[in-house]
């Protein structure tokens, strides 16, 4: 399953340059990556390494509907970051 995901990042298939319909998203949108999907993050974490996100974070939060006063879930953190 890992070797779909690093082939993807690695040919960049689903590349916002290869999607015609990709664009930024609003700050309200929900997150697009399923929080149960294998991501680089997540299997480095599984090797002892240490994740964060640096910089602007454009692939949703939360649910679609953001409290900006509240707990945001779910964020990067669930998918490794």
């Amino acid at each position: 399953m890992k070797y779909k995901y690093l082939q993807e990042l690695k040919s960049k298939e689903g590349c916002a340059r290869r999607n015609k319909d990709a664009r930024i998203l609003p700050g309200t949108a929900p997150l697009l990556i399923r929080t149960d999907r294998l991501t680089i993050p997540k299997m480095l974490k599984t090797k002892g390494y240490n994740t964060g996100v640096v910089g602007k974070w454009h692939l949703g939060l939360g649910n679609g509907d953001v409290n900006w006063n509240q707990h945001i879930s779910p964020s990067p953190n669930e998918v490794g970051f």
